[in-house]
Parts: C-alpha cells; structure tokens; sequence
C-alpha cells in the first residue's frame, strides 16, 4: 500500500510496542520510526511529524497484556488452526506447561501456532505444525505511517504501525497492522487478521481510538451550523439594514381571514357551483336534455283517449287516417 503521508516518532521498546512519549527526534526515514529513547513514563500517545496526533491508551492498556487471533482452515481430511498470541504491551510470557519448542523464544512479542486436528478423531491431542516468532523485542523496529484509504467513504487515512525482528526458518517476519478510524464500532474492539504472505503477516483494527486527535495544520475545515438559528435575520447586503420581522398576531389573522374565505368559497360551489359549471362546460348536451323534454311534451299533447274503451289509448297523429278503434 503506497505511502501518503510520513512522520517521525522516539519510543521506549520495551514500554510499549507502539509508542511512547520521547522527545522530538526526527530521522531521515520515509516512514515513522520508534526509535530507542531513555526511559519515560508509560504513554500510548503520539504525533506524527505532519502535526496528527493519536492515542492508542484506551485501546491497549485497558485489557489483558496478551490477545489472540485465530483462524482454521478446512485442510480435509483434517483442520488447519493459525493462532497468533499479540503482546500489547510487553513480551509474551512463557508457559511453563508447554516444552519449549512448542512456544516461540523469550521476547517475542507476536507468536504464530499452526496446529493441526482430525475431525474425526477428538481424542488425539492437536498437533504443532508450526511455531513462527513474527516480532521480537531484540529488533522490534516499530514504524508508523499513513496509507490510503481503504474506502472512498472513509473520512481519515489508514494508520499502519509495522513490527519486526521475527525470523522462521531463515526468511525475516513482519507484522503490519493496519488501523481504521471508525467511530461506530463499540469497545471492546479486536484485530482481525487479512492474510500472510512472504513472511509478512497482516490485521485490520478498526475502532475509533485510531481517529486522530486533531486535523493536521492548515487542514480546510468545514463550516458546522450554529446549535442556535439567530433570532433576526441578516442584514440587507445592499442597504445594511435588517429586515422587520411581521408580528405574529397580524400574521394569525391574515391565516384566519382566508381560512373563513377558503371555507364560504367550498360552501357556496358545493350548493351552485357545481351545477352552473356543469351548464356552462357541456351546452350540447344541454341542447340535448331541453330538445327532449320538448320532444316528450309534444308527445303527450297528441295522447287522447278514446270514448267508447277510455283505457285504450289512440293517437290522432298515427290513426287519423284510418279512424278510431271501435270496440267488438
């Protein structure tokens, strides 16, 4: 991960494997390097040669001196544990259960375990495939320095703090662990292991002690609103004078008056309205209902009835011809 940003920092290795309070000594190095300092007082915090400061305190003083991160692999027929054993604040211990091949050397601080199990077999006692000193007090060598993001919603860069002096088998070991600002995430918080590769073993840590302090001089800073809306407004750019505000009683009344208006408005369409609307938008239609009724007036006019059967009905206009009905 390509650098960003770099700084310089002292540190008492064997107070802290991070970092502790020193005096201002900068080296030439691209990264941030810990570097051997007199004996101080404790301290987690720090600040990075571009003016961030952090503080890891509550992270790795609030809990126990040891963690582990395990990871199992399915390796059919058989099981395939990876545990690693961080120191937060000083070496690891020595178990006197274990035969010392089985545990990494006096002065590790981060120890790998491989071990390996049949499903199939709970009885047999896990076996030791390996046992890799990644970081050791002898060359510690801690380095901090600011990576890229890892996302593009991130706000802060990645802090990576790098530990050495582990050796396996000849090759070097590095531990890089890799802290993310997340302001969401609940103490306590743990590291999660990303991968190993070439003798380099990787974490992600987020939590939000790995916010820095403060930004970093000469950092834009964004404009927050005020807790308080001001209680008149600003002034006229132009003339310099600031606006009246409109009384609230004047501003209820003129509410009042067009709610009434609002209101008789509905009142009177619901009775009229909608009837001189429906005229005055459909006259042919109108034409239509009158020349109907018209027709059903004439209708009735020509009905007459007829004086020898006064329930048999007899139309002039279509019987006129022919004469009137007659009963038998």
């Amino acid at each position: 991960m390509p650098t960003r940003r770099a700084a310089s920092i002292c540190a008492d290795m064997r107070v802290f494997w991070v970092v502790v309070r020193c005096q201002n000594i900068k080296l030439p190095s691209a990264d941030t390097h810990l570097a051997m300092a007199a004996p101080l007082a404790p301290s987690c915090t720090f600040s990075l040669s571009d003016g961030l400061q952090f503080d890891l305190c509550p992270l790795l003083n609030k809990r126990g001196t040891e963690i582990n991160v395990t990871v199992e692999e399915e390796t059919p027929p058989t099981l395939t544990t990876y545990r690693y054993t961080i120191g937060l604040n000083a070496p690891l211990k020595v178990d006197g259960t274990l035969p010392r091949e089985l545990q990494c050397p006096v002065g590790t601080w981060i120890c790998l375990v491989v071990l390996n199990t049949r499903p199939n077999h709970p009885s047999e006692p896990p076996r030791h495939v390996q046992v890799v000193q990644v970081a050791a007090e002898a060359d510690l060598n801690p380095r901090a320095k600011l990576v890229e993001k890892l996302n593009s919603e991130d706000v802060h860069e990645i802090l990576q703090i790098t530990l050495h002096g582990g050796t396996y088998n000849g090759r070097s070991q590095t531990a890089a662990f890799w802290f993310h600002c997340d302001h969401e995430i609940e103490e306590p918080s743990f590291p999660n292991h990303l991968w190993r590769f070439n003798g380099t073993h990787a974490f992600a840590w987020s939590t939000p002690h790995a916010c820095p302090l403060n930004l970093p001089p000469g950092a834009p800073t964004e404009d927050l609103p005020d807790d308080d809306p001001p209680a008149m407004p600003p002034p006229d750019p132009d003339t310099g004078k600031v606006p009246k505000a409109i009384p609230l009683s004047l501003t209820l009344t003129a509410v009042l008056i067009a709610a009434c208006a609002i209101a008789l408005t509905l009142r009177y369409l619901s009775r009229w309205g909608w009837r001189l609307f429906w005229l005055a938008v459909c006259p042919k239609r109108r034409q239509r209902r009158d020349g109907f009724r018209a027709l059903v007036s004439n209708w009735e006019d020509e009905r007459d009835l007829d004086a020898s059967t006064p329930l048999t009905p007899t139309f002039k206009s279509s019987f006129g011809t022919y004469g009137s009905a007659v009963s038998a």
